[in-house]
Order: C-alpha cells, then sequence, then structure tokens
C-alpha cells in the first residue's frame, strides 16, 4: 500500500514539475505578443512629386549677376515727326531702307534687392551698314530695372533700361538718349549658369532744333540674342 502511496505521489510531482513550465512560457509568449501590438505603427511618408515641392529662392538682397549676349540687329522702321504733312517724304519709312541687318554683343552686370527685383548697368554695342555701305554704329550706355518671373529650372527676367547711346554714321558722331525695354527667358543648367535668349526693343531718338528740325527723327530697332548669365554672390 505504501508502494502505491509513493509512485502516486512520485507521479503528482512529475506533472507538476513538466506543466509549470509550459504555463510560464506560454504567459511569457501572451506577454510579448501584448507589448508588439501595444507598438504605435510608424505611417510611411506619404510619396512626393517634384511639382509638389517648394523651391526656395535663389536671390536675395546682395545676389549678383553678369550677363554676356550676342546676336541680330534688325533696323524696324524710322519715323521723322518734322516730316509730317509732307508731299515728297513720308513720315515714316522701313528701316532696310536705312540700314542693313547686323549683329550686337553686350555685357551687364546687376544686384538684387528683393528675390524679384533688380537693379544693374549695361553696355552694349550694334553694327550695321548704310546703303552706301558706310559702316553705322550704337553704342548704349544704360542702367536698368528688372522683374523676375520664375517657373522651376526657368526665369523669365523683363527689364527696361534707359541711358545715353553714341549714334555713328557716314563719319558723324551723335550723343542722345535711349530706352530700351525687353525680355528674356533662361533655362538654368546648374545654380550658377542660366542660358537663354534676349528680346529687346531699341527706342532711339536723335533730336535737332532750329534749322535742322526736320532731321529730327526716331530710330525703332530689335535685338534678338543669345544670352548667358553667371549668378554669384
Amino acid at each position: 500500500m505504501q508502494r502505491y502511496k509513493f509512485l502516486a505521489a512520485s507521479l503528482i510531482f512529475l506533472l507538476i514539475v513538466g506543466v509549470t513550465p509550459s504555463l510560464f512560457s506560454q504567459s511569457e509568449e501572451e506577454n510579448e505578443g501584448d507589448r508588439q501590438q501595444e507598438q504605435p505603427i510608424e505611417a510611411e511618408p506619404p510619396l512626393t512629386t517634384p511639382e509638389d515641392e517648394s523651391f526656395l529662392e535663389p536671390y536675395s538682397l546682395g545676389s549678383q549677376t553678369f550677363s554676356i549676349n550676342a546676336g541680330f540687329f534688325i533696323p524696324l522702321f524710322f519715323q521723322y515727326p518734322g516730316l509730317e504733312g509732307g508731299d515728297e517724304l513720308n513720315s515714316i519709312e522701313p528701316g532696310w531702307e536705312h540700314l542693313s541687318l547686323g549683329g550686337t554683343g553686350s555685357l551687364s552686370w546687376g544686384s538684387y534687392l528683393t528675390p524679384r527685383f533688380a537693379l544693374g548697368a549695361k553696355l552694349s554695342g550694334t553694327f550695321s551698314f548704310t546703303p552706301n555701305g558706310e559702316l553705322h554704329s550704337l553704342i548704349p550706355i544704360t542702367m536698368w530695372a528688372e522683374y523676375l518671373f520664375r517657373s522651376g529650372s526657368f526665369e523669365f527676367p523683363v527689364s527696361l533700361q534707359g541711358g545715353v547711346v553714341i549714334n555713328r554714321a557716314y563719319e558723324e558722331v551723335y550723343f542722345g538718349p535711349i530706352a530700351i525695354p525687353g525680355i528674356s527667358g533662361y533655362y538654368n543648367i546648374n545654380a550658377e549658369w542660366g542660358l537663354g535668349l534676349s528680346l529687346e526693343y531699341y527706342w532711339v531718338p536723335e533730336i535737332y532744333f532750329g534749322d535742322k528740325s526736320n532731321a529730327t527723327s526716331f530710330g525703332n530697332m530689335l535685338e534678338l540674342s543669345f544670352s548667358a548669365r553667371y549668378h554669384f554672390s
């Protein structure tokens, strides 16, 4: 009888020893699962496209530009206000009757006062020929103001120049005023350089008084040029 009691006690002891570790293991697994469920799930960052990105303004107070232009000089027409009403001569004459297609080049420097507005100075030169083969040249020395429109890597400066011009033809030299509105388009290939085209309208008054007042004229010319623009601070 005592033998059976000993066997029964041994079986109960073995069951307790075997079951207890499994209970602890199951409890730890449940606790681990609860901890994993309690951890917050990090949200994935939303997908963005280049159009959604906000571009920083590349210019600020003190940002500077240096531009080099070279292209075509196109005479449009000449207006002679002193001849209006005359019977023999027209008050407006086509430009090609006075000057040939020519060339132009310029150097320009500017500095930004705001991210979009800049002031600067420009030295230009043009050449063309008269019907007699004489060389005609204009040397504008101007100050300019510019407002910049931007779209991604593209820039569209709208400018107005004003200053003096040295107008030379037939061995005669005339100093007078000049006004040049213009617009340009650039593609910025990197943070420093932009390449593009420039279109400018030359308005060149040549004013005389007294007996020569009939010789007063207003020249209207066009410049179409290739342009390289360098940005620096």
